[in-house]
């Protein structure tokens, strides 16, 4: 398995340090319009990037800012 295959795979072990992408990057959109990280129109600018550490990452696909949320419950 190559590194980026590594890096694809959804982490569903008990390591939360380990950086993966969520197989479903709607639900992390989701999360974050709950949780009012950015509101529908926002949302347009962002890109779901990765999750590590119990968080979701975005980025802002002008500014290259990443802004993150707590996941939400699974």
């Amino acid at each position: 398995m190559s590194n980026i295959d590594e890096f694809a795979v959804r982490d569903t072990s008990e390591d939360k340090t380990k950086i993966f992408v969520d197989e479903n990057p709607r639900g992390c959109f989701d999360n974050a319009l709950s949780k009012g990280l950015f509101d529908r129109f926002e949302m347009l600018y962002f890109m779901y990037m990765y999750s590590k550490e119990g968080r979701d990452y975005f980025k802002h696909q002008n500014t290259r800012n990443y802004v993150s949320c707590q996941r939400g419950e699974s």
